[in-house]
């Protein structure tokens, strides 16, 4: 854990391999496949464009995970923060397709963010990679990233290649947002 502050105190984030297992991905990815979801457009031209799922709490569709105190606790661990605002906590699911991309931007609200990644890009595929600050984090499933969103430029590169994986999507992740006290 030590080295997990001492690599966020660096850089204001922290990669964390392995938070869960492959099979939970699937499983989370499998049960959250059917959610509404709505086409995300930024951009001037509105050409910049991903799928997000919100999520509701109590959040049983991926096993309660952003509000357990387990992960409560390792985000104030690895951060510094005294406690989290449980009840301010967000979630959504992105999905990202050929061509999707997200583009830099700072956060407008929340102290950190942790993005999951529950679908890695299939093999030999290019892009869907978050950057922080210009440097990109390579996630492979069950990977997540914990940063200060609000404070640091991010964005997703644009997906390259046309694979898919299962359920019709490239690149899969777990966004969880949370807030202090």
């Amino acid at each position: 854990m030590t080295g997990l502050f001492a690599q966020y105190s660096q850089h204001s984030y922290a990669v964390i391999e392995n938070l869960i297992s492959t099979v939970t991905a699937s499983n989370w990815k499998i049960r959250t496949k059917d959610l509404s979801k709505r086409r995300v457009s930024v951009g001037r031209g509105r050409n910049i464009q991903w799928d997000e799922q919100g999520l509701q709490r109590p959040f049983f569709e991926i096993d309660g995970f952003p509000a357990s105190k387990d992960l409560e606790a390792l985000v104030c661990s690895i951060t510094g923060i005294k406690e989290l605002d449980a009840h301010r906590t967000k979630a959504w699911i992105n999905r990202y397709v050929a061509s999707d991309y997200v583009p830099t931007h700072k956060d407008a609200e929340g102290d950190t963010q942790l993005v999951l990644c529950l679908q890695e890009l299939p093999d030999n595929e290019l892009g869907g990679e978050l950057y922080i600050n210009n440097k990109r984090i390579k996630l492979k499933t069950g990977d997540a990233v914990l940063f200060s969103a609000s404070q640091l430029p991010h964005g997703v590169t644009p997906i390259v290649g046309r694979r898919v994986g299962d359920y019709g999507y490239s690149r899969i992740t777990l966004v969880t947002r949370f807030f202090r006290v």
